[in-house]
């Protein structure tokens, strides 16, 4: 499975040099510079509607698939609210024997019992075991999906104005000898941008949903080498923090 992260990667690098190859000088450097500039701008904006993501979306999907693995766990069933599925169930027993089940769940969603333990006794409400556990996967979804449309939907606004900007111009002469090379070497700076987004979105993800992926693993990931690569050299990662 690693060599098959590093093909996808290689291919967007790939795809967009032979796009960029195809355009002038001053096409290939305002294209790169708009999509950086969105890449950056989706950086910052990211943790301002990340949360509203969470809350609103992410939150309620990851939140009715935990209490129905919880309501799994007793047979019981599945009904309209995950605050109604959990609502009858022993969770203050469970929380006590602390099952097999229930820690394998806590491990699948990455959360510690300390702090399941100390929702639950803050209200002695099951939703709130239900909503410690799934907010963390909530979170890395929200962050993700925001991350991605912001630099999809940044990049384009951005490519429609540079596209605006050249119909204005006038035509580009044919380039001959060392100016050739000058828009695919565009193409593989813009690549690369492209290339740390995608980075991104598998660091975040893939540890906080390992174990849904099974074949995609923090594991499989360390015996990549184009993404190691690209990890290591990340500046998106720099200015996450």
């Amino acid at each position: 499975m690693s060599f098959l992260v590093d093909i996808v990667l290689i291919g967007i690098l790939l795809a967009v040099v032979s796009v960029y190859a195809r355009r002038s000088v001053f096409s290939a450097g305002i294209g790169t510079l708009a999509t950086a500039v969105a890449v950056v701008a989706a950086v910052f904006l990211t943790p301002l509607a990340a949360p509203f993501v969470a809350e609103y979306a992410a939150a309620p999907l990851t939140e009715r698939a935990v209490a129905e693995e919880l309501a799994d766990m007793y047979s019981a069933p599945h009904l309209e609210t995950a605050e109604e599925t959990v609502a009858a169930l022993p969770i203050a027993d469970m929380l006590a024997a602390r099952p097999d089940t229930y820690l394998r769940l806590l491990s699948k969603y990455h959360v510690e019992h300390a702090a399941v333990q100390a929702a639950f006794r803050a209200d002695f409400e099951g939703i709130s075991v239900v909503r410690t556990i799934a907010a963390p996967l909530a979170e890395v979804l929200a962050k993700t999906t925001v991350f991605f449309l912001l630099c999809l939907v940044l990049n384009l606004i951005l490519q429609l104005v540079v596209r605006r900007v050249e119909q204005n111009l006038p035509p580009q002469r044919r380039y001959r000898g060392i100016k050739r090379a000058v828009p695919p070497l565009f193409g593989v700076l813009c690549g690369l941008v492209w290339s740390w987004v995608a980075v991104t979105v598998i660091s975040w993800v893939v540890p906080q949903t390992a174990e849904q992926l099974v074949f995609l693993t923090p594991a499989v990931l360390e015996r990549t080498d184009w993404y190691r690569w690209l990890q290591s050299i990340n500046p998106l990662a720099w200015l996450h923090r």
